[in-house]
């Protein structure tokens, strides 16, 4: 059987139990929780997908396929009852609660519990052979703690997010999500510009389309973009290549260039100077920080210190410096005494923390000053950091977009504004929100712009149906909105 239907370690995974779906990732002694049922998934890494396990004892058990029920052919009755003289008061079973358990405890599992129950049943011989049937299915899904390991696919990846978290994925269903892409006619070898904010399931819908092949880049709000939804997928690293971010808030700083490209972007950004012995140590000549340092006076012992903090990037680098004034006697001490420690901890924080810290020494003169000490991990993420921004950046200003989506739950009309500019003539782009009105406003500015021609403003909307012999009809229960859609496609100015 081939590789990508066997489980690896590290591997997202979906556990089905009924219509409860729960994503969890196969990693050797990681527990996992399932209806408050809390085990390991060791034994199924390099098992198959599709595969049934039983819960035991905190570890699962595999199913054969001859122990697998067929929910179909559960019901005994061949001849259809009536239901019109069954009265619902709770009395029918005749087993307690205490009884059921004090069953389990003494061995008694699975389809031999099943049937204790089903006997001690005083109505289930009346109902009818679909009502036997429902009965059967609703008592195996308490009492059998089996479940059925999936691949996670768009579509229930999809239907997970909407039923546990709907408002993380701004309310997203799976037919809205497969209506999208097919209106932005999202394939391989394209390049998108996406704007998103659905902990990255559209996203990871797109990039599961193109198929690793293309240009993808993402706006994101905030310091980072948030993609727990995208680590369901099981992406490669080279399928993740093609995926490039940048921050929302700079988009007013994007314009449409026709100089170099993305291609020479490694000749366009200069490296940031490694770290020399110098910067460690904080010289006065050290480019990217100065040091710190608090100078004792002697004049007033008891005047509080003064402090000044001035910060100024230039071309990605941060330069900052802290002069900070200190008289008090006690707090000098108090200061000596972290000297001490500071050469002990030195060593602890870099290994820890990775991070920029504030060290206090002694001077030869006998004063507490301060120095910043810059570890070369962090220099190099923030390096890789702004070469990835100024890639993202010049995609994104070389335009030619073959699709624009929107789906957000911010204000759409001044992104769509924005960010039309990029696309190709030609070429569609897809508004997503949970209610009309933004997109009632962004149609009329649209239309007054004159570049834009078939848009259309459609409400998704879904119906499930039970399709069973003699019992086919719509489900119960329905989701009462799928959002709403704009759609249409930008035109070259005359």
């Amino acid at each position: 059987m081939s590789d990508t239907l066997k489980i690896k370690e590290g591997d997202y995974v979906i556990l089905k139990k009924g219509k409860n779906l729960v994503l969890a990732q196969a990693l050797c002694k990681r527990k996992v929780n399932l209806e408050r049922k809390y085990f390991v998934l060791d034994p199924l890494i390099g098992d198959n997908y599709g595969t049934s396990w039983e819960i035991t004892k905190r570890s699962i058990k595999k199913v054969e396929e001859d122990q697998k029920s067929d929910d179909g052919d559960t019901a005994e009755s061949t001849e259809v009852g009536d239901n019109r003289n069954i009265v619902d008061d709770n009395t029918a079973q005749k087993l307690s609660h205490d009884e059921i358990l004090a069953l389990k405890k003494d061995g008694m599992k699975g389809e031999k519990l099943i049937e204790q129950i089903v006997e001690n049943s005083a109505t289930f011989k009346e109902k009818n052979v679909y009502t036997q049937e429902k009965y059967i299915k609703k008592k195996k899904a308490k009492h059998l703690p089996i479940f059925t390991i999936l691949k996670p696919t768009t579509r229930l990846l999809c239907s997970m997010y909407h039923a546990k978290t709907s408002p993380k994925i701004v309310l997203l269903r799976y037919d809205t999500v497969a209506q999208i892409l097919a209106l932005g006619n999202v394939h391989a070898n394209m390049k998108a510009l996406v704007v998103e904010s659905c902990t990255g399931l559209l996203l990871g819908a797109i990039m599961d389309r193109m198929g690793g092949l293309g240009t993808l880049v993402q706006l994101f709000n905030g310091d980072a973009p948030t993609r727990t939804a995208l680590d369901g997928f099981n992406f490669s690293e080279e399928h993740m290549k093609v995926l490039h971010s940048f921050p929302l808030n700079q988009a007013n700083s994007l314009r449409i260039k026709t100089g170099k490209t993305s291609s020479e972007i490694g000749q366009t950004v200069e490296p940031l100077p490694a770290v020399t012995e110098e910067e460690k140590s904080c010289d006065e000549e050290a480019r990217p920080c100065k040091k710190q340092k608090i100078d004792s006076g002697s004049e007033n012992d008891n005047q509080q210190g003064a402090k000044t903090l001035s910060t100024s990037e230039t071309e990605g680098q941060s330069e900052v410096s802290i002069e900070q004034t200190c008289t008090n006697k006690d707090r000098i001490a108090d200061s000596n005494s972290d000297v001490a420690m500071a050469t002990d901890t030195k060593e602890s924080i870099q290994v820890s923390n990775n991070m920029d810290v504030d060290v206090p020494i002694e001077g030869d003169d006998g004063q507490l000053k301060r120095k910043w000490i810059v570890y070369p991990e962090r220099q190099a993420r923030r390096e890789k950091k702004r070469k990835e921004l100024d890639a993202a950046r010049c995609i994104i200003e070389e335009g030619n977009f073959d699709v624009l989506i929107i789906a957000c739950r911010f204000e759409p009309c001044p992104m769509v504004m924005k960010l039309l500019e990029f696309l190709s003539p030609s070429r569609p782009f897809v508004v997503y929100c949970q209610c009309i009105e933004p997109l009632y406003e962004c149609f009329s500015k649209l239309r007054e712009s004159r570049e834009v021609v078939n848009m259309k403003i459609t409400e998704t909307w879904l119906r499930e149906y039970q399709v069973l012999p003699a019992r086919t009809h719509p489900m119960n229960t329905m989701s009462g909105s799928g959002g709403y859609l704009l759609t249409g496609i930008k035109v070259a100015k005359t």
